[in-house]
């Protein structure tokens, strides 16, 4: 899902297009597949500023000074930081921290966006905040989240459809 290996069998489909299937020989690109991701929310804020982290792609794509401004201050307000892109990293909580790694993905207006254990290095009284928030974010935006878990309470909090996969194989699927 993420584009990080080729597929072997299968076809993946967003927004009815297929961007990814081991018999055409595509490959999931996330530019082109309208996909965006967040591994690992403590990677966030590096930067002496972390609004640089939402910057850096659309810089990259040559995209003008006022987009990038309005893209960045508009996913930083649907995290709950609106105002605060001059902060530094270590200025940053855990929750905040969190919230960066989500807004570097919707700062590209995804399709779909792909959280893999983006909980897992908070306390458990931040994971359950945090869970509600994803959940009121997700329900905001009309985003379509795919979120992989090792957690029962995550995803059942989260979900709207589970799947219990193993080995790169749906084993199990349903209605939460």
């Amino acid at each position: 899902m993420a584009g990080l290996e080729e597929p072997d069998d299968g076809r993946l489909y967003i927004d009815g297009k297929i961007v990814a299937g081991a018999a055409t020989g595509t490959y999931c690109r996330r530019k082109s597949a309208n996909l965006e991701w967040s591994f690992n929310p403590t990677q966030s804020g590096r930067t002496s500023r972390y609004s640089k982290t939402l910057h850096f792609r659309f810089r990259r794509e040559r995209e003008s000074a006022d987009v990038i401004r309005q893209r960045v201050d508009h996913a930083l307000e649907s995290v709950g930081l609106g105002g605060f892109a001059d902060r530094g990293a270590t200025q940053l909580s855990g929750g905040a921290t969190a919230a960066v790694a989500l807004a570097r993905a919707l700062v590209y207006e995804p399709a779909v966006l792909l959280l893999d254990e983006p909980l897992s290095n908070l306390d458990a009284k931040l994971r359950e905040q945090m869970r509600f928030e994803l959940r009121a974010l997700q329900r905001k935006l009309t985003l379509t989240i795919l979120y992989v878990t090792h957690d029962q309470t995550e995803a059942m909090t989260l979900s709207d459809r589970i799947a219990v996969v193993n080995r790169g194989r749906s084993e199990q699927s349903g209605i939460a």
